[in-house]
């Protein structure tokens, strides 16, 4: 599959999905690659972009997490945190963060330079 993207400021964004596919209240995964896996959420109609990973136990499952008040509590273990900063309200490790916005009625994501996943050298 073919993304459209674009360089914005040296900053690589990729269009991942339609802005209608993101609602309130509601996660939207985006898995762009092996170690990059984006949980989407709308927040009083911003589009915010966070880790799908959740540090306490390195779960994929953020974008199924409880989201109010401008956070998002993991399904699993209860670590909680804020969709902007990526700070944990409750756990001791916090989200990555990604730049994204919505033109023309879709979104664009951040993405990581392609290079080997974290994991690869050990």
């Amino acid at each position: 599959m073919v993304f459209e993207e674009r360089v914005i400021n040296d900053v690589r964004f990729r269009r991942v999905c339609r802005s209608v596919d993101v609602s309130e209240r509601r996660g939207h995964r985006i898995d762009i690659s092996l170690h990059q896996d984006v949980a989407l959420f709308r927040v009083n109609g911003v589009i915010k972009a966070v880790s799908n990973v959740c540090p306490h136990k390195h779960e994929p499952v953020l974008c199924n997490g409880v989201v109010a008040d401008g956070t998002v509590q993991c399904p699993l273990h209860g670590w909680t945190y804020n969709l902007t900063s990526g700070q944990p309200l409750v756990g001791s490790a916090g989200l990555k963060t990604y730049r994204v916005f919505e033109e023309a009625g879709h979104v664009w994501l951040e993405v990581e330079a392609d290079d080997a996943p974290p994991w690869a050298s050990w």
